[in-house]
């Protein structure tokens, strides 16, 4: 690129920025000839010349005007040297045949040493600037998607006037989506069959029944959505519905046996899809092959580039603000994780797919750098330093423990719950100042006795404990699930810090989203969204997870640079913990020698180390 180019594309960017033309121009008087039309064309006025400037005269400056007027400087020899090397330039005379003396062309200071914010043009967010302040513009605001949620299926109330007194929002009281199995009489399911066009196995088909002695059934009287005046508001000010009955059915009445010690511990493996990345990407494409797109959404994870951003001592820099152009035009920006990384995915759009180098702009607070991506470089972290300081005292963390509480999940409910338990437990016993809170989120599906459950943060961990304590499991019926709505609850109507934090997800399933519903949530925007504002997701496979789910749940571990965690039994069988996982693609669990595709560690001890990683990366402690 020609030292003008460069100048032409930094004075349009702060031209686009609201800086006067006129200043631009005398940044770079040097470059005054070239760069006055290119200004004068973008602000569409004629701009006045500098002191000292070639262009005193109003004439135009035509062939028969420069022919008439040109001043020999020197003798001939003279001229064709200033020629050569560019020196002097020859230019008219004004009307009154004043002498301009044009100085050489004066060395300008290299940009790339001072970065100069782009341009941006984006087709993805409305026209963002370049990021210039504590926040980062082109992340996605915290905004519930499921319009199912938004604008729940109207049903009659069954909140009749003998209870009234039990109904009002208590201390505690949760956030809830709800569809009750009880309130689905015949005119009801009629009426949401026609509005939402389920198909024919949809769980309200005749094969679909309830169970009389299923604590949901008898406890859907107690669940109900609350009447449009008494409708609640989510963080991003859309108003949704609540829970008004809020008395304790024996579903919901809290376990005095929960301990933090369980009999025999949960074992579970893990693997990292961005450590081995060839191997992930082969599991991809062999799944594809296998099953297509029928019941997953395929998101084109080819090309990855890793970014990584330290400060000035080589410390990873938490939530610091990565904007990525394709020359002038905007792309995308993502906050960094605790380890100062996040990722960028060029070939999920035609336009960017055979781009071979980007702009990067990294800042946080008032301090930015400008860099490339070379993505010819396979395999490399570009990274990236920023001039600050990075010091941790004390570590806000924020983690949200997501968990399918349907039926199929009732076998190992209890046991996920002493694990959970005792990961909180731990937690809060963390060495150091670890400011941490805790958020729990449950999901059925639709036509349970409720879709989605939501406990917003709590610091204090025996009330998180306690709400953990009350969760059944219950309802499901066919074997996808709410997840998309549980995974939009999670992350949109929880109130995340907007300071610097570690923000964890772990999501406990053992089965895939519905990806037929209409009106839903897209776990594939979702997992965008999440990495995007810095929030990792961890993912928890339960027993009797078929090939999708795992495909599912490995992507938004994989998106978000979480890990896929999976439960392990003896010989593969549920019921007992144990090393194996046959029905996963996760290869062999590692023997003595250490020979293997995954080691297997009890599910709190490898959930602990999960979390101490996220924390020892800011305060240097292990």
């Amino acid at each position: 690129m020609s030292t003008f180019e460069k100048i032409r594309k930094a004075a349009l960017a702060r031209l686009d920025a609201g800086e006067p033309a006129e200043i631009i121009l005398q940044d770079y008087a040097d470059f005054e000839d070239e760069l006055r039309p290119v200004l004068e064309a973008e602000t569409g006025k004629r701009l006045a010349p500098l002191a000292g400037s070639s262009m005193r005269s109003n004439k135009p400056k035509n062939a028969s005007t420069v022919s008439n007027n040109l001043i020999l400087v020197g003798a001939g020899a003279v001229l064709l040297v200033m020629l050569a090397v560019g020196a002097l330039f020859i230019l008219p005379l004004n009307s009154n045949d004043d002498v301009i003396v044009v100085q050489p062309a004066t060395a300008i200071p290299d940009v790339q040493a001072t970065p100069i914010p782009p341009t941006a043009v984006n087709a993805q967010v409305d026209n963002p600037p370049v990021q210039t302040s504590a926040t980062c513009d082109g992340i996605p605001d915290r905004q519930i998607t499921s319009q199912f949620v938004l604008n729940p299926i109207p049903q009659q109330s069954n909140t009749d006037s003998d209870r009234a007194p039990e109904l009002g929002m208590a201390d505690g009281a949760v956030l809830e989506t709800s569809v009750s199995s009880e309130e689905m009489a015949d005119d009801v399911v009629m009426d949401v069959e026609e509005d939402y066009d389920y198909d024919d196995d949809y769980a309200y088909e005749e094969d679909y029944a309830y169970d009389e002695t299923e604590a949901d059934y008898e406890s859907a009287e107690d669940v109900a959505l609350a009447p449009p005046s008494d409708a609640g508001e989510s963080a991003s000010g859309e108003v949704m519905a609540t829970s008004t009955a809020l008395t304790l059915s024996s579903e919901e009445a809290p376990r005095t046996t929960a301990n933090t010690t369980p009999e025999e511990p949960l074992r579970a493996g893990e693997i990292d899809d961005n450590a081995e990345w060839d191997t992930y990407q082969d599991y991809r494409t062999d799944f594809l092959d296998t099953n297509g797109t029928r019941d997953v959404v395929d998101v084109d994870t080819t090309g990855r580039q890793v970014i990584r951003v330290v400060d000035s001592e080589g410390n990873p820099v938490l939530n610091a603000c990565v904007q990525i152009y394709n020359g002038e035009s905007f792309i995308t920006s993502s906050l960094t994780y605790a380890t100062g990384m996040t990722l960028f995915f060029p070939n999920l759009d035609d336009s960017t797919r055979y781009i071979d180098e980007f702009r990067v702009v990294v800042s946080k607070g008032d301090v930015m750098v400008e860099d490339t991506i070379d993505r010819t470089a396979i395999g490399d972290v570009t990274e990236i330093t920023l001039d600050v300081t990075e010091s941790y005292e004390s570590v806000p963390l924020d983690i949200v423990f997501l968990l399918d509480a349907t039926g199929s999940m009732s076998d190992e409910i209890q046991q996920l719950q002493d694990n959970i338990m005792a990961i909180s437990a731990q937690i809060d016993a963390l060495p150091g100042d670890v400011d941490v809170r805790y958020g729990l989120v449950t999901y059925r599906d639709r036509g349970d006795a409720y879709v989605t459950r939501v406990h917003d943060f709590v610091d204090n961990v025996a009330d998180f404990q306690e709400s953990l304590s009350r969760v059944q499991a219950g309802g499901g019926g066919d074997y996808p699930e709410s997840l998309n709505e549980g995974l939009d609850m999670a992350l949109n109507a929880v109130e995340w810090r907007d300071t610097d934090a570690v923000q964890l997800v772990f999501l406990v399933a053992d089965a895939p989203p519905h990806v037929d519903y209409q009106d839903d949530a897209d776990y594939s925007l979702l997992m965008a969204d999440a990495m995007a504002r810095g929030v990792k997701i961890h993912t928890i496979a339960s027993s009797g997870l078929q090939p999708e789910g795992e495909f599912i749940l490995r992507q938004i571990a994989q998106y978000t640079m979480g890990r896929f965690l999976f439960l392990t039994y003896e010989d593969g069988v549920a019921g007992t913990a144990g090393d194996e996982r046959p029905d996963l693609e996760v290869g062999d669990p590692e023997d003595e020698q250490g020979v293997g595709d995954y080691s297997v560690s009890q599910l709190d001890e490898l959930v602990i180390q999960l979390i101490r990683d996220e924390i020892s990366v800011l305060t240097g402690e292990e």
